[in-house]
């Protein structure tokens, strides 16, 4: 039937009983997906698995390769920055005998205290970047790989500024300004996610 503004409307019999409608394809989580995404999945494909901006790149694998990817880098990273404190522990009595050779501003007892400092807060600076990248991949939450890309661009300066005491390593500096870049891109999707989820919950 057809109503005067134009809608329509339809008027069964009343013992008529009409065959339910087909249920949506659901997703099936897999098994490596980790629990603290899984009310995020639900959200994200109940709304056809697409973005904050509507162009369908986000969803819950996507974000689960880029943390594999995020995590293995992060790995890598690890070996090359204990292989690059090992090697400035060992150079270190030629690198202060040529910055001494070179510059004779400061006695080399002043020089070996300097390059002790150096040494012992670059320990501590690569505990704490690695704490905080790990926890960022087992946590899930953008605030924690916000703390971990002003880690890295503090760990990129100091990388730049301590350049005098030896010869600067572009693999670590490389590593480090990579790792800056990809955190702010994981950060960026999972509070592209965790919209998805509001709006999916608000509907």
């Amino acid at each position: 039937l057809k109503n005067p503004e134009g809608s329509r409307a339809r008027g069964p019999p009343p013992h008529l009983s009409l065959p339910e409608a087909p249920k949506s394809p659901r997703y099936k989580r897999p098994r490596s997906e980790s629990p603290a995404l899984s009310s995020m999945t639900g959200a994200s494909w109940a709304s056809g698995g697409e973005s904050a901006d509507g162009l369908g790149a986000i969803s819950p694998i996507n974000y689960e390769w880029h943390e594999r990817c995020f995590a293995g880098v992060l790995a890598a990273e690890l070996c090359v920055e204990v292989l690059y404190v090992m090697l400035l522990y060992h150079g270190a009595r030629r690198s202060i005998q040529e910055v001494f050779a070179a510059y004779q501003v400061l006695p080399l007892e002043s020089l070996w205290l300097l390059f002790w400092i150096q040494f012992f807060c670059e320990i501590s600076y690569l505990k704490v970047y690695f704490c905080i990248g790990f926890t960022a991949v087992v946590k899930h939450k953008p605030r924690i790989y916000a703390w971990f890309g002003n880690v890295a661009f503090a760990g990129i300066i100091v990388q730049v500024l301590f350049s005098y005491m030896n010869k600067v390593n572009l693999l670590v500096f490389a590593f480090r300004l990579f790792s800056y870049v990809y955190a702010r891109f994981m950060r960026g999707m999972l509070k592209q996610l965790f919209l998805i989820r509001s709006e999916a919950m608000s509907v």
